[in-house]
């Protein structure tokens, strides 16, 4: 709801500066990397397809989406800059993204495992479109730095808004296309391995 936003200001952004290439690169990279969360996901609910081992479940959307725009937001409003500043502005955008991917294991939205996958495929998205950008023919990104108001008033209204109930989606199609009647769930892996309590010692 907050970062979804952002990513259509981006959209915005190439728009209006008439870059094309760009614009059409970062729709790509954006909808079809949530895609491929969601069919990770649809995976796991539908089939049981995860890594028990690693507690892995699918990638983490939350993770993804924060890997793969915060980096480009912050890149575009230092473009004009040199690269040093640039360079800095990576690196403030991935760390704002560490910690968005941080507090999901806080909060037990995830595991460890579905937060480095997921982060980690964010940032390889991004990479692609920072390499597109910095090539010797790319067009000099345009800076519109009002764009960036654009962007926070519309963070600031998305707590008003109710969440879309997009794991009950996901979950109905994962049914639907797997013609399973129930979802393979987290919890279902720790009811096949009980905890075993110690014997009492006399």
């Amino acid at each position: 709801m907050v970062l979804t936003p952002v990513a259509v200001v981006l959209a915005v952004w190439f728009g209006m500066a008439r870059d094309w290439r760009h614009l059409f690169l970062w729709l790509g990279l954006y909808v079809g990397g949530m895609a491929v969360v969601v069919l990770t996901k649809i995976a796991f609910i539908g089939w049981g397809l995860g890594v028990e081992a690693w507690d892995y479940t699918g990638m983490s959307g939350h993770a993804m989406r924060a890997a793969s725009v915060l980096p480009a937001l912050f890149w575009l409003l230092a473009a004009q800059r040199g690269q040093a500043v640039r360079a800095l502005a990576i690196v403030a955008g991935a760390l704002c993204a560490g910690v968005i991917c941080w507090s999901r294991i806080v909060v037990h939205a995830h595991s460890m495992s579905e937060v480095v996958l997921g982060g980690g495929f964010g940032f390889a998205l991004f990479a692609v479109l920072h390499h597109s950008l910095s090539s010797p023919g790319a067009r000099p990104p345009v800076t519109y730095r009002w764009m960036l108001l654009v962007g926070a008033f519309s963070m600031l209204g998305t707590p008003a808004i109710q969440p879309l109930p997009t794991q009950q989606w996901i979950t109905r199609v994962a049914l639907l296309v797997s013609g399973h009647a129930h979802p393979y769930t987290r919890q279902g892996w720790h009811r096949h391995h009980p905890v075993v309590q110690p014997m009492p010692s006399d």
